[in-house]
């Protein structure tokens, strides 16, 4: 027998267990929004039998080796463009070598398990869209599988809270801001990081629980699954302790977690259902949301070993 024979068997099962391209094309690259040192491309992926779509911004500057992602959520009936110009998000991307994904929802929305809009009423498979994105992210640069983390807003925190649960081997750290979790169930194969930012105003999404507006249905306090996350990672407790920057904000920050977990949550006083960021943010509503992103992105990712690439 040949010895192209005898490795034949072997080759076919590692040809069957090979990870499957993806089928994706770069449809336009423009300089990134704001005068950030960086290029933005629009990047067409096929995932689930739909034809979606990402931006992703690249700093001008990239240091060698994997870097960190962040995959960046809009709210219902926005896109991922209208994201990247509202948060800022590029800005300190570009000076510390991160990778900014920035997708857009089917028809605006996400489907984030018991809610919302046309990707609900439709099933969209949006936590198998986000893997592709990031495998498809992978495939164009090094992305350190250490330090990746899903952000999101209203519809996307949702979003956020659900591909966080149903994938801890791709994702262990997630903010969410104005956002609410829709799931049935979280159940962790690691333990996962939470920031959850908040307004005490926010008559969307309550802040407290209750009914989500149009929509009518209902929402957990934001303290529910943030207990039941903390259970997983071993936290002990739930404390309130002083917000240094505000009074304007209450900040709760789960004791006791394993090595390399946070949970924090900030509700705000005087924030409605909004991302707030720029001059103003601080001295109104307590905090700045991107800001407090990226200082707890850098606070995470600094108890986390070196980079692997994906």
């Amino acid at each position: 027998m040949s010895f192209r024979r005898l490795l034949a068997p072997l080759l076919a099962v590692i040809a069957l267990s090979a990870p499957t391209a993806l089928a994706s094309t770069v449809v336009s690259q423009t300089v990134a929004p704001g005068g950030v040192a960086g290029k933005t491309s629009v990047i067409s992926i096929d995932s689930g039998g739909l034809t979606r779509s990402y931006r992703l911004f690249v700093p001008n500057v990239l240091p060698a080796g994997p870097r960190p992602l962040v995959v960046a959520l809009h709210g219902h009936s926005v896109t991922g463009e209208a994201m990247e110009s509202a948060t800022g998000l590029d800005k300190s991307a570009a000076k510390a070598g991160v990778l900014v994904a920035y997708p857009d929802g089917y028809h605006a929305s996400w489907n984030a398990g018991t809610c919302c809009y046309d990707a609900k009423a439709a099933n969209v498979d949006d936590i198998g869209f986000l893997s592709s994105l990031i495998t498809d992210a992978a495939s164009r640069y090094s992305v350190d599988k250490l330090r990746v983390a899903v952000a999101g807003f209203s519809n996307g925190g949702m979003m956020a809270y659900a591909f966080g649960c149903a994938r801890t081997d791709l994702v262990d750290v997630i903010v969410v801001m104005s956002g609410a979790y829709m799931g049935t169930s979280c159940t962790l194969s690691r333990p996962l990081s939470v920031l959850h930012m908040h307004g005490l105003l926010d008559t969307t999404e309550p802040y407290l629980g209750g009914t989500v507006t149009p929509l009518k249905i209902k929402v957990r306090p934001t303290l529910g699954p943030i207990g039941a996350i903390g259970v997983q990672a071993g936290c002990t407790s739930l404390p309130t302790v002083p917000f240094p920057s505000s009074p304007l904000v209450t900040e709760t920050q789960a004791a006791g977690c394993r090595p390399g977990t946070q949970l924090i949550v900030l509700a705000s006083s005087t924030l409605g259902h909004l991302w707030p960021t720029g001059t103003t943010s601080v001295p109104q509503y307590g905090f700045d949301a991107t800001t407090m992103t990226w200082g707890f992105l850098v606070n995470t990712w600094a108890t986390r070993g070196t980079p692997v690439a994906l």
